[in-house]
């Protein structure tokens, strides 16, 4: 029987009888890059974690099953800076995905060069962003604010994908976001209305391919034509519970007409939120489906046009 070696993929059921003995007879396979727990009621991940940074620190990805959240990705740890932890890291991490949740800061001798892929979670103080010169994907659970707004200053030109998850509903400024983040494919905006200040640019959108906004509230009026107009790669537009003027509905069913933009659309999604006058509802259901028969019969690429009014 040949030797198994070339694992690059491991998944492993949590149980009481995961032991640091057994994560060190796995430093020989080398070609390990992802390894995966499965998540085990009553057994205590944080050892088995610390075991693997320290035995397997070439590893890409660690992540264990959270449902209903699915894989959810390493470092979800508050105590990086206890020495417990501390002290067993390597200098090292070869880490692609990291989750950062309260952390108060990364040991100055810690190096993550490869991190692409960062979710960070209401952090307790400024975080130190010259530590992650490949990221391309920022996962922020937070409150939209300056410090935000620095971390994006010195972070967004490398960014390809932007999810802003809000914990307080705010006024998010989509020109100074995209100024900030002119190379973005996909942004995504939950609990937040956008906003602009300024004439948004054709620059700052010519990339973008994905556009979300969940539970926003609104959208302000004209912004949504803007985008529509100059995000010419544009393929995903979701709007889910979020409230649209009706002159930019009027519009979205204009712009299909005119075959000038939205010819790479291949998915609309408008969930309008309840609570707006009755013959408000029907005016936008009425506009909603008109523009559902032109970019039908006008959008080419389009796969999927999905709309709902809920009451």
């Amino acid at each position: 029987m040949e030797p198994i070696c070339d694992f690059r993929v491991l998944e492993v059921q949590l149980s009481p009888y995961v032991s640091h003995t057994g994560i060190s007879a796995l430093s020989k396979l080398h070609s390990l890059q992802q390894f995966l727990f499965l998540d085990s009621p009553g057994c205590d991940l944080h050892p088995i974690v610390k075991w693997c940074f320290e035995l397997l620190p070439w590893l890409q990805v660690v992540a264990y099953d959270l449902p209903p959240i699915g894989w959810f990705h390493f470092m979800l740890l508050c105590d990086l800076t206890t020495p417990a932890l501390r002290d067993t890291l390597p200098d090292t991490l070869h880490l692609r995905q990291l989750a950062l949740s309260c952390l108060v800061r990364i040991p100055d001798n810690l190096s993550l060069p490869e991190v692409r892929t960062l979710h960070l979670m209401q952090p307790m103080q400024p975080l130190d962003t010259v530590r992650f010169p490949k990221l391309s994907e920022f996962v922020f659970y937070g409150n939209y604010d300056a410090e935000l707004m620095r971390m994006l200053g010195h972070l967004g030109r490398q960014l390809q994908s932007l999810r802003l998850v809000l914990i307080s509903h705010a006024q998010v400024q989509l020109d100074s976001l995209l100024d900030v983040c002119p190379q973005l494919t996909e942004l995504s905006v939950h609990f937040g209305s956008l906003q602009s200040v300024t004439q948004l640019r054709p620059d700052t959108l010519q990339r973008l391919q994905t556009l979300r906004v969940v539970c926003g509230h609104s959208v302000q009026p004209g912004l949504l034509l803007q985008v529509l107009r100059m995000a010419s790669r544009l393929h995903s537009l979701e709007l889910s519970m979020v409230d649209v003027d009706v002159h930019d509905l009027q519009q979205l069913d204009a712009l299909a007409r005119q075959r000038c933009c939205m010819q790479h659309l291949q998915h609309i999604q408008i969930h309008l939120p309840p609570g707006a006058a009755e013959d408000s509802l029907v005016l936008k259901k009425e506009l909603l489906e008109q523009a559902l028969v032109s970019c039908a019969n006008h959008c080419d690429s389009l796969q999927e046009f999905d709309f709902a009014i809920h009451k």
